[in-house]
């Protein structure tokens, strides 16, 4: 039995307007920045005035940084290519084009149109089957979020954080129930079973939640179809994601020291792990992008040893060279448009 057709592209949705809808996030996201930043002027938040933070900026390592992050995405375009059955047919730079344009699209869009857009340039580029490179796809991420939550999980149980004692147990706590939800959905993806029966049991009990349960037996039969590429893949693909997000958290830590401050190394690799697996909680609440601003900003001075000023100047500057990252999948949309020649999901 093959495995269900995920959603289509809407045909409504063609490039033109996906590359509104984009700009218009893209331009959200800056003029939230440029508020945060107007705000921190009028605000005694520390010894450092936001005149005094912006005199101490070196735009250098903030260059160098960029260069470094988009490195880190080109690592998680490998560890996609990990998971895919046909590996071989495919080639990392298109491969990392699409992961842009499918991250771009999750940004800007609800709902999994980034996924499938993704998913129909890899196989376009590469032959393969999409539904292929659509579950490949999904299981790196999940491969990725248990990565960084049992990241997490070891730095706040062996690392050395500047935490305060009243605050670490707090912090353990909720660093246990995230990783412990990204570490989960890991499992599910491996062997969704479990998921079919509990949907079934709960949601699947009420005529009015059918089409909720439909949707979750659907995605749990996708997962299933995925070969069993043996233990080798898929450890493969964590030490992509591991190296992906180390190079990620490199690139913040060169934009801090642009900025002249001096964060812990193992607060800030918990900072961002916990970040990334913290997403599987705020993906389904609104204002996704500022939800997870508001998470890294509180970490960073609660694990990472900054000041409240210099924790929300770098805040603002990773979304900014995040946003910059977006504009590269921008470019790659002009370029390619997901909608035409869309290979069968067969």
């Amino acid at each position: 039995m093959n495995p269900p057709a995920p959603p289509k592209l809407p045909e409504a949705l063609d490039r033109r307007r996906l590359l509104a809808r984009t700009l218009r996030s893209l331009v959200t996201v800056l003029l939230t920045a440029a508020l945060a930043l107007w705000g921190l002027r009028s605000m005694n938040l520390g010894t450092d005035s936001l005149e005094t933070i912006t005199a101490r900026i070196n735009y250098g390592p903030l260059a160098l940084a960029l260069v470094v992050l988009v490195g880190g995405i080109v690592l998680l375009a490998f560890r996609w290519r990990a998971l895919i059955v046909e590996r071989e047919k495919v080639r990392i730079l298109p491969l990392t084009g699409a992961l842009l344009v499918g991250s771009l699209l999750n940004f800007a869009l609800p709902g999994p149109v980034g996924e499938v857009a993704a998913a129909a340039l890899a196989a376009r580029h590469s032959g393969i089957s999409a539904s292929s490179a659509l579950a490949a796809g999904v299981h790196a991420r999940f491969v990725g979020l248990g990565a960084a939550g049992l990241s997490a999980l070891i730095l706040v149980t062996f690392g050395t954080l500047p935490v305060d004692e009243a605050l670490l147990r707090w912090v353990y706590l909720a660093t246990v129930l995230i990783a412990g939800s990204s570490l989960t959905l890991l499992a599910l993806s491996f062997h969704p079973g479990p998921l079919r029966k509990l949907s079934a049991f709960t949601i699947g009990r009420f005529r009015k939640l059918a089409s909720l349960d439909a949707a979750v037996q659907g995605f749990a039969t996708s997962l299933a179809h995925v070969g069993r590429l043996g233990w080798r893949r898929y450890a493969l693909a964590a030490c992509w994601a591991v190296c992906g997000h180390g190079l990620v958290v490199l690139a913040i830590w060169v934009a801090a020291t642009g900025l002249g401050a001096v964060p812990s190394v193992a607060g800030l690799a918990f900072t961002y792990a916990m970040a990334t697996s913290g997403a599987v909680v705020l993906v389904a609440l609104p204002g996704t992008q500022l939800g997870w601003d508001a998470m890294f900003c509180t970490l960073l001075t609660a694990t990472a040893g900054l000041d409240l000023a210099d924790a929300l100047v770098l805040t603002v500057l990773v979304r900014l060279q995040q946003t910059i990252v977006m504009l590269l999948g921008a470019a790659v949309l002009v370029w390619e448009d997901p909608l035409h020649d869309t290979p069968t999901w067969e």
